[in-house]
């Protein structure tokens, strides 16, 4: 088993004066302009699917302004005065993303110095720093698909599927069935390689094992919804899919769509073509870390139990007999 991917950044925000335009805006005879250079840097940022956002002292009124210079790339964005770093920490959790995947760009040494010291797994930049790291692996994330440029649109969508939770009285799987989820189930196929590669590398909470993405039997899910189209969110890898006993060497969902039972369809669709083909047991290592709880969670819902342990990796394992069914809260169409 390779060791785990290094780290990517998934969100870069910005301060406003001094950074993203010369001087204060408030304290302007005239309208700022973008810096040289921000715009450039903001759209390459964008086209490899890391998502934008704003933490500044100015007020909200301000906003205005962000939006007649940069439009409307900036999520979730933090005005008025108080700490950035409580503003970082209001972003990571609306977005559903860990601190260590959060960059931050400041102008003032002050800011800087209190991010890195109160919150340093954030990767912090001054504004000139900033060409320079676009190089770097953190914020690399190899082949971009349509999925990661689509990451704004997808935001958007799960924001406002959030909302809706808020207003909803009924319980989770009664909530799940109101947004007419829709899933398929199937067998990859070759156009699938970059998203399925991109899967293995960006996802951190709903990844069993950190490694790459393995050769053999490819299972893929495929979600949506009444507020959108997910498209390819999860696959589970199964190099040798043969025997009484199959492997799961990899499962990797995305954080976007593992909240919504993902975990559990992806791996009953596994295991019914495990099933049909005359293995008894399904096995998905886990390579046990502080980030993917969320996959181990989803392993238990998914029948799951830890059947052995060996240093920081436990192998979860369930039978097949009866073969697994997909949970009644989600329409499955299934293609294996």
């Amino acid at each position: 088993m390779s060791g785990p991917a290094p780290r990517l950044v998934k969100v870069v925000v910005w301060d406003l004066d001094g950074t993203l335009w010369p001087g204060v805006a408030l304290e302007s005879a005239a309208p700022p302009v973008a810096a040289a250079g921000a715009v450039r840097a903001l759209d390459v940022l964008a086209g490899r699917g890391i998502l934008l956002s704003v933490a500044s002292r100015n007020p909200a009124e301000v906003g205005t302004l962000v939006e007649s210079l940069f439009g409307d790339r900036f999520v979730v964005p933090q005005y008025g005065w108080g700490r950035k770093v409580d503003a970082l920490r209001r972003i990571a959790d609306a977005l559903d993303v860990r601190l260590d995947a959060v960059a931050f760009v400041d102008d003032d040494p002050m800011e800087r110095a209190d991010v890195e010291r109160t919150l340093p797994e954030v990767v912090v930049l001054a504004p000139e720093e900033v060409p320079e790291a676009l190089d770097w692996p953190e914020f690399d994330p190899g082949p971009v698909t349509a999925a990661a440029r689509g990451r704004l649109d997808s935001y958007r969508q799960r924001a406002a599927r959030r909302a809706a939770r808020a207003g909803f009285a009924g319980s989770e799987e009664d909530f799940l069935r109101w947004c007419d989820l829709r899933a398929t189930v199937r067998a990859a196929v070759p156009a699938d390689a970059d998203r399925l590669a991109e899967l293995a590398r960006r996802t951190t909470q709903y990844n069993s094992t950190g490694a790459a993405l393995p050769d053999g039997t490819r299972v893929v899910l495929e979600l949506a919804d009444r507020f959108g189209d997910d498209g390819l969110v999860g696959v589970a890898a199964v190099p040798a899919a043969a025997g009484p006993e199959w492997r799961v060497e990899l499962v990797a969902v995305s954080c976007r769509a593992g909240g919504r039972g993902a975990v559990p369809v992806l791996l009953a669709g596994t295991g019914r073509l495990a099933a049909t083909r005359g293995a008894r047991r399904l096995l998905v290592p886990c390579r046990l870390t502080e980030r993917n709880v969320p996959v181990r969670l989803g392993l238990r819902a998914a029948g799951f139990a830890a059947a052995s342990r060996d240093g920081d990796t436990a192998v979860f394992a369930r039978d097949l007999d009866p073969a697994p069914a997909y949970p009644e809260w989600v329409t499955v169409r299934e293609d294996l």
